[in-house]
């Protein structure tokens, strides 16, 4: 046994929260075998009173055993200096303290200072050596960005100096993220949400390309939209065509190559292998054959792509880079040569565990690689890379083509007038059997995944299989990865929507082995996150929304409202107390709001059941009376709508909720939502073209075809369809009132 009160403050310095409020509003306590096993997963032995007590020493002594901290994040200081706690043996206190400032641009500022003149704030005993912490004032102007701080001559409390000073990454963000213009305007911008593999056109491959995304680009400006939101485009798994959920990738910080065009590739065309291979008869029946079904094989996707790119890609070689190491690649060469080199180690390492899964086996978890593989820094990895240079050097080349016609597509959107552009998507995490996984292990909380406590939606809960970063190690590399997903996620787009953003505060961790309702939640470190957050937003001139749907912590919307984070609100969930929707008055200026999601029903499937049916098929219901408590909550839930809609004089008085699904009921949810005073709306392609399937079914993998369902129409009649056309003018027509409206009653 063990003192609970010993493992609550372990827990309470760990980041592990012991009682939360779940969707009920009911105190969940999380039970001490919960505690122990998050606890190991963090690192943490509390398996006794002794190693608890150990481990509480090591956390509590941890921040006064450096100078300085592993990294500090802070607001901009405006009129005054930047304070840095620096901790050093009291004896030290008339030390002189010698400090560099370098500044991201290159540019050093130094000063010297000494320790017992600095502001006290903090005194402690660490293995019997007297510790201060004193603040230290940078008196020169710091700018926004990723700067570092050197301390010299100072000793930590194992008396080591290190001659080129201790270090610690220094970022200083701005208070707000980017907001646009356009998205500050009465009345807003629009956008059209889809999923791009699913897009049908007359020349792709069977699934949605690069090339698509940048010709729907164009079709929704001119529909008017100054968005287009898309699925996640995250590196995928080619060799292993079974794993397709996009929220569930190898690695996040790079894109899936199955959207590359493979004909709009510079170097198809000077290839003769894939243009015979396109030629030829039997190769384009099979392309004619996968742009009809109304599923995308990815399978057949996978082999037809990478047997083209994998011609095209040996042809590139011969031609550009040439077979003699010491020659100088062409210029074509030297531009995919600086796409490595600016992309650095990173894509090295990820370009490395896609070759390494191809030749170990597709489909087989690094985890149960041969051990020297298991560890990207190992000597058989090195050796490796070395043997097969070519074929690393592969991945690294489809990496850049699909990066070159992301940002075409870019381009195309701008082009097209859109204020905003592309809409991205990053998904919570990668999978644990990918790419982000394998570079980053030694991050990870170890022998639990992610998921959520039970709710109305999901009454066992959810377990999405995916690991954790590990909150305290994940700072003590200074967030790298965290800055390197979003950054990368933000370079080809004007708006990133970040999935289950309440993973800035705090994740619900399920040890293995255990049900969702389970586990337990942990905290991260939100505010440097969410500051991070800001500064690569105004960098890269970003919006950000934040899918801040579900169980939140007290105070969470404030904190994301302060910081310009959009909310996503969807009508499904405009629900008062009295289950009456609320007016669209009540949205909140700054978010976005749609219908649903991609894990919920379309408007048409939820208007007509199909989602309920196809959970009772999949046997999704707790029980049957569960069953009949959703049927009798969704009739409800219709009849509010009619009489929202009636209200706002949507629909007409003699509109019955229990009549047949009609167009006119998707015009009057988004003429509804268009009178709000939301800064962004986002129209679902699906519940425009009357569909009935929703994209995913949470809690389902095979039993049903998620992430695999096409649009209905081709992309050519994207712009021309009459009901996207009227869908397009109908908001307008409410965005333009609504603005005139509030003119008039700010004039008053």
């Amino acid at each position: 046994m063990t003192d609970e009160g010993s493992l609550a403050r372990l827990c309470e310095l760990a980041g592990l929260i012991t009682s939360y409020r779940d969707a009920w509003n009911n105190v969940r306590h999380v039970p001490p075998p919960t505690q122990r096993s998050l606890l190991a997963a963090m690192g943490f032995d509390a398996s006794s009173d002794e190693r608890i007590a150990a481990a509480t020493a090591m956390i509590e002594d941890a921040p006064w055993r450096r100078p300085l901290a592993p990294v500090f994040v802070t607001p901009r200081a405006r009129g005054r200096g930047t304070r840095v706690p620096l901790t050093l043996p009291a004896e030290s206190a008339d030390r002189a303290v010698e400090w560099r400032l370098e500044k991201e641009t290159g540019e050093a500022r130094d000063g010297q200072t000494r320790f017992g003149d600095l502001e006290l704030i903090g005194r402690r005993a660490v293995d019997g050596v007297a510790m201060e912490r004193r603040a230290l004032d940078l008196t020169v102007p710091i700018g926004l960005g990723y700067h570092a701080l050197r301390v010299f001559d100072a000793v930590s409390i194992d008396g080591q100096a290190p001659s080129d000073g201790h270090r610690m990454p220094l970022i200083v963000v701005p208070a707000r993220c980017h907001a646009p213009p356009a998205a500050r305007e009465q009345g807003g911008v629009w956008g059209v949400g889809l999923q791009i593999y699913g897009v049908r056109s007359a020349r792709n491959w069977g699934i949605g390309d690069f090339r698509d995304l940048a010709i729907l680009a164009g079709a929704a400006a001119r529909l008017g939209a100054d968005a287009l939101g898309v699925n996640p485009l995250h590196a995928m798994f080619p060799d292993d065509p079974r794993r397709i959920s996009p929220y569930s990738p190898s690695d996040r910080r790079f894109l899936n190559v199955l959207y590359i065009d493979v004909e709009a590739v510079a170097d198809f065309a000077d290839c003769p292998a894939a243009q015979a291979l396109h030629r030829d008869p039997d190769f384009r029946r099979r392309l004619e054959a996968a742009r009809a079904v109304p599923l995308v094989d990815y399978a057949d996707a996978s082999e037809t792509k990478l047997r083209a790119l994998d011609f095209v890609y040996q042809s590139f070689r011969a031609r550009h880079l040439g077979g003699d190491p010491a020659a100088p690649p062409s210029e074509r060469g030297a531009a995919f040569r600086r796409f490595q080199a600016a992309s650095g180690e990173a894509l090295r390492r990820f370009a490395a565990f896609q070759a390494l899964s191809a030749h170990l086996g597709a489909g087989r978890p690094w985890r149960e690689w041969p051990s020297g593989f298991r560890d990207p820094d190992s000597a058989e990895v090195a050796a490796f890379v070395e043997r097969e240079l070519e074929r690393v050097e592969f991945y690294e080349y489809l990496q850049w083509q699909a990066d070159q016609q992301l940002h075409a597509a870019r381009r195309a959107a701008a082009d097209g007038g859109m204020r905003i552009g592309l809409y991205h998507d990053l998904a919570l995490a990668a999978d644990a059997a990918g790419a982000e996984s394998w570079v980053n292990q030694n991050l990870m909380a170890r022998g639990v995944r992610v998921g959520a406590p039970p709710d109305e939606w999901n009454l066992r809960g959810q377990d999405w299989g995916l690991p954790a970063y590990n909150p305290l190690a994940l700072r003590a590399v200074a967030y790298a990865p965290f800055i390197a997903t979003v950054r990368s996620n933000m370079r080809h787009g004007g708006a990133l929507r970040i999935d289950h953003v309440m993973a800035l505060e705090r994740m619900f961790w399920i040890p293995d082995g255990a049900d969702p309702q389970d586990g337990g939640y942990v905290r991260y470190p939100v505010d440097d996150l969410i500051g991070i957050l800001a500064l690569e937003s105004a960098r890269q001139k970003c919006v950000v929304i934040g899918e801040d749907l579900g169980t939140l912590p007290e105070g969470f919307h404030d904190r994301l409202r302060s910081a310009g984070v959009l909310s996503y609100r969807l009508l499904y969930f405009a629900h008062g107390a009295r289950g009456e929707v609320m007016a669209p008055s009540r949205f909140p200026a700054q978010s976005l709001v749609a219908i649903g999601t991609h894990d919920l029903a379309t408007f048409p499937g939820f208007w007509c059941g199909r989602d309920l049916d196809v959970r009772r098929e999949l046997g999704l219901f707790p029980s049957r009376e569960s069953e009949a408590e959703a049927r009798e909550r969704r009739a409800g839930e219709r009849a509010a709508l009619v009489r929202a809609f009636k209200r706002e004089g949507l629909l007409s008085a003699a509109f019955s909720e229990e009549g047949a699904f009609s167009f006119d009921l998707v015009q009057a949810a988004y003429r509804f939502l268009a009178r709000s005073r939301a800064r962004m709306l986002l129209v679902h392609a699906e519940d425009a073209l009357g569909e009935v399937d929703q994209v995913n079914v949470p809690g389902t993998v095979g039993e049903h075809p998620n992430w695999r369902r096409k649009l209905p129409i081709d992309i050519s009649a994207f712009a021309s369809d009459p009901r996207l056309v009227a869908l397009a003018a109908a908001i307008a027509d409410e965005r333009r009132k609504g603005a005139r409206h509030r003119r008039r009653g700010e004039a008053r």
